[in-house]
């Protein structure tokens, strides 16, 4: 099955046009045994998603509810914990692919972020991090008070934190490379 209907089978909670995108730069790997790691669960049914998709891979999830964590499914093994609290993460796992569907808050996603891309994330892996766009929500779904105003960089946030990956892709050299989609970005480690 392809990750569309993978996606509708399990009624996995991401952007549905996100699966296109997925299946496009994760279509080399899909046979291979990969080891992803997801942030925020929710129900764990993009874990099924993944483990389905990734017919070999292991998959591990975070999350901070209880009530999201999975237990007893093969190749699926979750953790309950804060995305502040990410440098207690008690694996030495390398990962693959680590995606990012947590707060969708610009600092703690750049604190998940540069502790599990450099502690974490394999050479040549990939750090996905989705639902950028929430730095351009209204004031009444914005989650960190910064506000879109067209013609006006925003230097805090979602937005804020994802154009600093250029200011890494050109100065840590630690990045091989960088996609941005609409809602996503793919950080690809050297």
């Amino acid at each position: 099955m392809n990750l569309q209907e993978l996606h509708k089978k399990y009624s996995a909670n991401k952007v549905y046009s996100y699966m296109s995108r997925y299946e496009e730069l994760f279509k080399d790997l899909k046979d291979k045994e990969i080891r992803l790691l997801e942030l925020g669960i929710w129900k764990g049914d993009s874990l099924r998603m993944w483990r389905d998709y990734f017919s070999k891979g292991f998959i591990f999830g975070v999350d901070k509810d209880a009530k999201n964590m999975i237990e007893n499914e093969s190749r699926i093994a979750t953790i309950q914990l804060d995305q502040k609290d990410i440098e207690e993460i008690p694996l030495v796992e390398y990962f693959d692919i680590i995606i990012d569907d947590c707060s969708h808050i610009g600092s703690l996603t750049k604190k998940s972020f540069r502790y599990l891309f450099d502690n974490n994330l394999k050479p040549g892996g990939i750090y996905v991090i989705e639902d950028w766009l929430t730095g351009y929500y209204p004031p009444d779904k914005n989650y960190e008070g910064t506000v879109y105003v067209e013609g006006v960089n925003h230097l805090s946030g979602m937005v804020g934190f994802v154009k600093e990956l250029i200011d890494d892709l050109a100065i840590k050299k630690t990045i091989d490379k960088i996609i941005y989609f609409e809602g996503m970005v793919f950080v690809y480690k050297k």
